[in-house]
């Protein structure tokens, strides 16, 4: 694609650049969605330790689950928190992409996606 020579994009460039954000945003949820699974599998490893724990004494378990559970809780809240967010952006984007093709080719986010439809149960599509 050939540089516009004004200030403003044409629409192709609009729709190409709102494109590649789009894509990007969905790659950015489905990395931080597989980290949130990775996050679950750990503190269950975590949580499986504690038998052989209370072995030891209940003086190590106190203090191990102090620090470990707000620190997982921690990590989980930023990761849902920045999923949110991108699953915010790519709703306005998909609005303005099928805007600016004048019909509706995206979807997902608005009518399926777990922040749309909700992240328990059938997630009907809105």
């Amino acid at each position: 694609m050939e540089p516009n020579k004004g200030n403003a994009f044409d629409a192709n460039e609009k729709l190409h650049v709102l494109l590649v954000l789009y894509e990007s945003l969905r790659w950015d949820i489905l990395v931080r969605t597989g980290g949130m699974y990775t996050l679950v599998a750990t503190l269950t490893v975590v949580i499986s330790l504690i038998p052989s724990a209370f072995e030891k004494g209940f003086i190590i378990l106190v203090p191990a689950l102090a620090i470990v559970l707000p620190v997982f809780a921690a990590f989980f809240y930023a990761i849902h928190r920045d999923i949110e967010k991108a699953a915010a952006r790519l709703r306005d984007l998909e609005r303005q992409i099928n805007g600016l093709v004048g019909e509706e080719l995206l979807d997902w986010e608005t009518r399926y996606g777990g922040s749309a439809t909700g992240y328990i149960g059938r997630a009907k599509p809105l």
